[in-house]
């Protein structure tokens, strides 16, 4: 089930629907607080684009790999945290989905 997310830091505000990844360490009663790297480009992470994170979380589109390569691109450039924007609106937040081996992916999506 979607849950709901509102955020504000400085003059940026974020309201939004989301769910969970079926995959990763997803933090369950914790909170965490990691600086949001946000690239000026529409990124969505299907290749190892050379960024180096140093565990911020980062924000990217859905596009058109899978999730869970963009999972594994984004935790092989050190981010702490994968906040995937769906790059289409719709009336309800997408799962993101994989199957197959994941347990290498240890990052919360």
């Amino acid at each position: 089930a979607a849950q709901h997310l509102e955020a504000k830091s400085g003059s940026l505000s974020l309201v939004a629907n989301f769910t969970l990844a079926n995959f990763g360490y997803i933090p369950y009663g914790r909170t965490l607080q990691l600086p949001l790297m946000r690239p000026d480009f529409k990124l969505e992470l299907c290749s190892d684009e050379g960024m180096r994170l140093n565990g911020s979380a980062l924000l990217v589109l859905r596009g058109e790999c899978r999730f869970v390569e963009k999972a594994r691109n984004g935790q092989r450039q050190g981010a702490g945290l994968l906040v995937v924007m769906d790059n289409v609106s719709r009336d309800s937040a997408v799962t993101m989905f994989a199957d197959g081996y994941t347990e290498d992916i240890t990052i919360p999506c």
